[in-house]
């Protein structure tokens, strides 16, 4: 498979309204702990952008990071980098928040699988 088919296929987005506001770039989907996880987060410019949220939760682990964002001055992709995850499911959860609450979500699952020690 393709670079190009892999990053394809790891894009997911869910919308509160009829916009492309938020959308979640995730790898690796399956990895091997200690797994390092980068998520881009692709958000319309807006006047409204006020913060952009990714969660990050498992049975064991919960990470979350916030950024404020300056409307329509923000930049169009933020990156965020999750280092040293161990095994077990985690599900990643981006919420972009304006000035009346959250504006839209966009969610993604991965699985970190143990090694053999």
């Amino acid at each position: 498979m393709s670079a190009v088919a892999i990053v394809s296929a790891l894009t997911i987005g869910v919308r509160l309204d009829a916009t492309d506001a938020l959308t979640l770039r995730v790898a690796p989907t399956v990895g091997s702990e200690p797994a390092d996880l980068f998520v881009q987060a692709f958000v319309e410019r807006n006047e409204d952008n006020r913060s952009l949220e990714i969660q990050l939760e498992s049975d064991a682990l919960l990470r979350r990071s916030t950024i404020e964002l300056p409307g329509m001055r923000a930049p169009h992709v933020s990156q965020f980098h999750f280092r040293g995850l161990p095994a077990g499911t985690y599900h990643v959860l981006a919420s972009l928040g304006g000035s009346a609450g959250i504006r839209a979500r966009a969610t993604r699952t991965i699985v970190v699988i143990p090694t053999g020690r």
